[in-house]
């Protein structure tokens, strides 16, 4: 968390009794007294070090919002100004962490989400049904089937029958033409 990281908060500007922003004040450094250095991030995992580290960081949020009402007159989240929005945005996160570290379970509360997230991922990858459908051959085939030579050539060069109840006097006396010539057929 970033707010962890910062070791002075640089102020500058007061708020309304609303909490807008409505003044400029020559910056003005508060300290955080939720800085945390590398050693007590290491410890705040471990649980008997970590109680210790959760009062001190419940005792630094209070002291931090009485700091913020002191310098800029109010706290709230109306304001947008810099630093105020971050620090009004992680104090839930920053609670949560030192209630879970107070309790000494922020270790295996963070070991229990890790295995959680692997244990998903590993569902989603080996569900059938979360998986997408197999390819599947298709019922009709995408190319027709080849015909043998003798039906391809059928299909080409097949005779055009009339339709029925049509008649043709150039076509019948063709027909009859082809009758005559070929009378086995």
């Amino acid at each position: 968390m970033s707010i962890f990281n910062e070791e002075v908060f640089i102020i500058s500007h007061r708020h309304t009794p609303l909490g807008q922003t409505s003044t400029a004040l020559r910056n003005t450094p508060l300290v955080n007294p939720l800085h945390r250095t590398n050693l007590q991030r290491i410890a705040s995992y471990i649980p008997i070090f970590s109680t210790f580290i959760g009062i001190k960081t419940l005792k630094g949020i209070s002291s931090l919002q009485y700091s913020m009402v002191l310098m800029t007159g109010n706290f709230s989240s109306v304001c947008k100004t810099l630093p105020c929005p971050e620090i009004y945005e992680e104090l839930p996160k920053v609670r949560k962490e030192a209630w879970l570290e107070i309790f000494g379970i922020k270790a295996l509360y963070y070991l229990v989400l890790g295995v959680i997230k692997i244990i998903k991922l590993i569902v989603r990858y080996l569900c059938p049904c979360c998986r997408p459908p197999e390819p599947r051959e298709p019922q009709n085939p995408l190319t027709p089937t080849p015909l043998d030579m003798g039906q391809q050539i059928d299909a080409i060069f097949s005779t055009p029958t009339s339709p029925t109840g049509f008649k043709d006097p150039f076509l019948d006396d063709l027909l009859q033409e082809d009758k005559k010539k070929a009378p086995h057929l």
